[in-house]
């Protein structure tokens, strides 16, 4: 299984940068919309690529898991999935931290089941659970026939 590119530009650490340099969208934490357009192009040619594969691999079954769709669905849509943040981390500031950055010593949010992303770029076990409820209905039955 191949994953495709999340909408980046709904990652924390980038709306955060987003955020501070000039444009329309200065100073405001608003998903990249250019950011998101370039994850979803690479998306498709990765997915060409991945059934030429399948093509010239006859023995060979790989499959390709869209997580753009569902973690841009729970940026733009959090009440649905029972989020309250969806552009910040859930660790530290939630804005620039990411992995090693977010540590015992970081202060972290009081409920991290409603927050989309763990640190700035990572989802929290809730959006994971989210994103493998959806492999398990698109992925699996495509891979196992």
């Amino acid at each position: 299984m191949v994953a495709g590119l999340p909408p980046i530009g709904c990652l924390p650490l980038l709306v955060t940068v987003n955020s501070i340099l000039p444009s329309q969208h200065w100073f405001q934490r608003v998903c990249n919309v250019q950011q998101n357009k370039d994850s979803q192009d690479y998306n498709m040619k990765l997915q060409s690529h991945i059934h030429s594969l399948n093509h010239n691999l006859k023995d060979a079954k790989v499959g390709y898991f869209d997580n753009y769709t569902p973690i841009l669905d729970m940026a733009q849509n959090p009440h649905k999935y029972g989020f309250k943040e969806t552009l910040k981390g859930c660790c530290g500031t939630g804005l620039l931290e990411i992995g090693p950055g977010c540590n015992k010593l970081d202060i972290t949010c009081v409920d991290a089941s409603k927050y989309l992303f763990w640190d700035a770029v990572h989802p929290t076990q809730s959006g994971y659970c989210f994103l493998a409820h959806n492999a398990r209905q698109t992925v699996l039955p495509y891979v196992t026939t």
